[in-house]
């Protein structure tokens, strides 16, 4: 029987301030990707939705996201590297049920979120587009170090390209960011990748509750530690444990 448990231990730690506690997995070194080490820390963010409500990044726990920042009327890196999404998406099967393929509009000013869903289902239904304006953008692009610049190819206001960065980036599960695919990448490479990354994942649902019953092990989630007062030298770590087993629960302290 799945149970989800607040754990709540006591830290030592001469810090001041949130300490997040991030191991890497052990699985990196068998990543294709080019791999942040560790995994980047993501702040939340909430951007409007082609899916009808606004997308919180810290709502899609438990599934491996896809995320691209591109434009609709994007000559050539955009509609390449979103066949190639297509590809993969198709690869995996039954497993793409775990992932979120999500491209991010830099190009607010034309593109609307009904043109954004033309577009993106245009390549699979179920790829998810999402639109930010201003500085709710601009803080997106910078947690990912992309960047996003107009230029202008004509007279008219309109007349301009979006010279961007044109790299699809791979939030694990646990919503870090893990790894980065260059314009170019085997999609074959991030098959594999995702494949890896979700067979040593428990299966979750929405709201982070973990339903695959068969699950033997027993995971630590979302840990986090801090102070009890600034310039303190004692704290605590707070987190979530998993039983995905059968076997009661047995927490012998905390």
């Amino acid at each position: 029987m799945f149970r989800m448990i607040a754990l709540g231990l006591i830290l030592l730690a001469g810090c001041s301030g949130m300490v997040a506690v991030t191991p890497t997995p052990n699985y990196v070194d068998e990543l294709l990707g080019a791999v942040f080490d560790p995994p980047r820390v993501l702040q939340e963010f909430n951007l409007a939705s082609t899916e009808g409500d606004t997308f919180q990044l810290s709502e899609q726990r438990g599934d491996v996201i896809l995320l691209y920042f591109g434009y609709r009327s994007c000559p050539d890196f955009c509609p390449a590297t979103f066949s190639d999404m297509r590809r993969v998406y198709q690869e995996l099967g039954d497993l793409s049920e775990r992932v979120k393929v999500v491209f991010v509009t830099v190009d607010p000013e034309r593109d609307t979120l009904d043109l954004v869903t033309q577009y993106t289902h245009a390549f699979n239904e179920d790829f998810i587009g999402l639109r930010g304006e201003d500085d709710a953008l601009q803080a997106v692009l910078d947690q990912f170090g992309a960047v996003a610049e107009k230029r202008l190819v004509g007279e008219s206001a309109l007349s301009y390209l979006m010279d961007h960065t044109a790299s699809v980036f791979l939030i694990a599960p646990d919503g870090r960011l893990l790894s980065q695919y260059l314009y170019g990448t085997d999609y074959l490479d991030i098959v594999h990748d995702v494949r890896l990354i979700l067979d040593a994942t428990p299966t979750f649902a929405s709201g982070n509750d973990l339903v695959d019953e068969s699950a033997s092990t027993s995971s630590l989630y979302d840990l986090w530690a801090r102070p009890t007062a600034a310039g303190a030298s004692v704290g605590a770590i707070y987190g979530l444990i998993a039983n995905s087993g059968e076997a009661d629960d047995r927490l012998i302290s905390a």
